[in-house]
């Protein structure tokens, strides 16, 4: 199924509510990969009650048994009011995406760049408790451990360098480069 056809069906079961559907990640970027890849797609309708979520319940899981992800759902007051808690995927949504239907909601939003770093070491926090947690699950065998927590390295090594190759999002949206070495970045 393809994102314009999905959004047709979007498009039946909300004709009143539907604010817009936004095409996002990979596919607009340009490196999607044809069975490697998935289509990435914002809805933000109106209202997103029973109702509304009830409609929409038969076009989303004929997109996920297509081989797509869940869609994101959100109401425009909503994704307001939480631009301070996403600011690193709303800002990659905003440098890339595309609008199948209705306004350009996400060129609307102001997302601030201070709350970058709240997000980041949010992230760093959480992945430095799962190391921790699945250091222990796994008795410290390092074969487990390397398939469990592999992403860390990546994650570590963009803070640590200031390489934003390593982690996309990230450095496009923030002013200054981490020169402090690995030790600095670890210590959040």
């Amino acid at each position: 199924m393809t994102p314009e056809v999905f959004t047709q069906q979007i498009q039946k079961v909300l004709p009143k509510g539907l604010s817009s559907v936004i095409l996002y990640g990979s596919a607009v970027a340009g490196d999607y990969f044809d069975k490697r890849s998935d289509y990435n797609i914002l809805i933000i309708a109106d209202q997103l009650g029973t109702p509304e979520l009830k409609a929409l319940s038969k076009p989303v899981l004929s997109w996920l048994k297509a081989g797509n992800p869940f869609s994101v759902l959100w109401t425009f007051e909503r994704l307001q009011k939480s631009v301070d808690a996403f600011p690193i995927e709303l800002l990659d949504i905003q440098q890339m995406h595309k609008v199948l239907y209705g306004e350009d909601i996400i060129a609307q939003l102001q997302v601030s760049r201070a709350n970058l770093r709240l997000q980041v070491e949010h992230e760093l926090k959480g992945k430095l408790l799962a190391i921790r947690e699945n250091y222990c699950l796994t008795q410290g065998k390092s074969d487990r451990d390397y398939r469990v927590v592999s992403p860390l390295p990546l994650y570590f090594s963009s803070i640590a360098t200031g390489d934003p190759t390593l982690l996309p999002g990230l450095y496009s949206h923030h002013q200054t480069r981490c020169d402090r070495g690995p030790r600095t970045a670890y210590r959040l």
